[in-house]
């Protein structure tokens, strides 16, 4: 998800992504602070946030942070 330009400060928790994980997002003045996933299930992913590009191999419960 992007991050909202209507609210320069915020976060959420527990969004549901494709591939068996949960999201959340904090950011501070329209920049990201805090990107964490965390895996409902085995999953592989790529993360991407300003052009940059992260693959992420997870195990059921194990979490990645940005």
């Amino acid at each position: 998800p992007a991050l909202p330009s209507a609210r320069k400060d915020g976060k959420v928790s527990r969004v549901k992504i494709v591939g068996g994980a949960e999201l959340a997002l904090e950011w501070k003045d329209g920049m990201l602070v805090n990107c964490t996933v965390t895996a409902t299930q085995p999953i592989e992913t790529i993360l991407v946030y300003k052009g940059e590009k992260r693959a992420v191999t997870l195990a059921a419960g194990e979490s990645y942070q940005w």
